[in-house]
């Protein structure tokens, strides 16, 4: 993904508008659910509202079209402009660095360059509540789903987590990882601690310490660097952690 923030922003800046442009249809495209009950007068105080808040965040002016017939949704601002047909679910993404064409469905969405090479290809599974997204630099994997639980690395030990588990996965193109696991477990929060750190193998602590109910450790292998927090201030104990390659 980091190769994609490069070809679609030239700086920070310029992404933090990006964002807020789809955070801002996104918002709109939640109120086309009900548009049979809303009336152009609506259509135009939800328009303002949203030019409002997003001139407020950026210093920049900001025009935006809603349509609540059809879910369409337009926004343009000085840095390029965003488009939604909510008709067929395409929608288009013009900035300084070219313009980007996609389409989604309850399955997902899928987002072309110019040369029409796919630089995201994303997939949502409602069963598992899965979500898959691939980039020509890497993919990022949020759920619970096997495909998640298939990015873990192997020297690490992979944790009994039980109630609502959340698995979040990335990787890189230089074979780099970033990775997210959390859940409840039984016991205490340092007991719960010391559980998992016995089962790990090779890797030594590099920092630790207790908040009120709170153990947390910083571990390395040499490989990866784990930080492991378990949370005992709670209805019940949640062990969470991440999981980075070492450079």
């Amino acid at each position: 993904m980091k190769n994609l923030t490069a070809k679609t922003t030239s700086n920070r800046r310029t992404g933090r508008r990006h964002l807020t442009i789809a955070a801002a249809a996104i918002a709109a495209l939640s109120l086309s659910s009900c548009s049979s009950l809303i009336e152009r007068a609506t259509e135009k105080a939800v328009e303002e509202g949203v030019e409002r808040a997003i001139e407020a965040d950026t210093g920049e002016e900001v025009e935006l079209d809603f349509d609540a017939d059809s879910g369409s949704i337009s926004i343009e601002t000085e840095d390029g402009s965003f488009s939604v047909d909510g008709e067929d679910g395409s929608f288009v993404l013009e900035t300084e660095d070219g313009t980007f064409e996609g389409s989604a469905d309850e399955d997902g969405y899928e987002v072309t360059n110019e040369d029409g090479t796919t630089v995201i290809d994303a997939d949502f599974d409602d069963e598992t509540g899965q979500i898959e997204i691939v980039t020509d630099d890497g993919s990022f994997v949020a759920g619970n789903g096997a495909q998640a639980w298939d990015l873990w690395p192997s020297e690490i030990a992979r944790p009994d987590l039980g109630g609502d588990v959340t698995v979040t996965g990335q990787t890189f193109s230089d074979g780099g990882v970033w990775l997210l696991a959390a859940g409840d477990v039984g016991g205490s929060a340092d007991q719960a601690l010391t559980d998992f750190t016995d089962r790990l193998d090779g890797f030594t602590s590099t920092e630790e310490g207790t908040s009120a109910d709170t153990h947390w450790i910083n571990m390395t292998n040499g490989n990866y660097d784990l930080s492991i927090v378990a949370d005992g201030t709670g209805e019940t104990t949640v062990l969470s952690m991440t999981v980075t390659t070492a450079y």
